[in-house]
């Protein structure tokens, strides 16, 4: 994608116009998962992420997303993709419905977080 940052709403629709979304892990942070992953499955994108044990564990390979090792192997999965649209909707609908159904979002998140601070840890709450 070219042009400025997009936020918010606008970063939604960025990721609903293309194609192909890729995903890479940032391994200076020592991340074994790239949240971006987790972003455009909840968005319906078709991903192509960076292979990791741990992002296979969350997303199924081949089903609810493409993972790479290589540079080439990242291009041919692009090429796959982009010569067969439907396959790019049914990724993109199967992550989507993973994301849903595993609560894979910031709002489920956040559910979760103040669930285990109400059963562990009320006194932090007010009042």
């Amino acid at each position: 994608m070219k042009g400025p940052p997009v936020y918010g709403e606008d970063y939604v629709r960025a990721i609903w116009k293309a194609k192909i979304c890729l995903s890479f892990i940032t391994h200076l942070n020592r991340d074994d998962v790239a949240h971006r992953s987790f972003e455009l499955a909840a968005c319906g994108a078709c991903v192509v992420a960076e292979r990791s044990a741990a992002q296979e564990a969350v997303f199924e390979p081949s089903r609810e997303m493409i993972f790479f090792s290589s540079v080439e192997e990242c291009a041919q999965a692009i090429r796959g993709l982009l010569a067969d649209p439907g396959r790019r909707a049914d990724l993109g609908a199967a992550a989507r419905a993973r994301a849903v159904r595993d609560g894979y979002g910031n709002i489920a998140a956040m559910r979760t977080a103040l669930e285990w601070v109400r059963e562990s840890r009320p006194d932090l709450l007010p009042g």
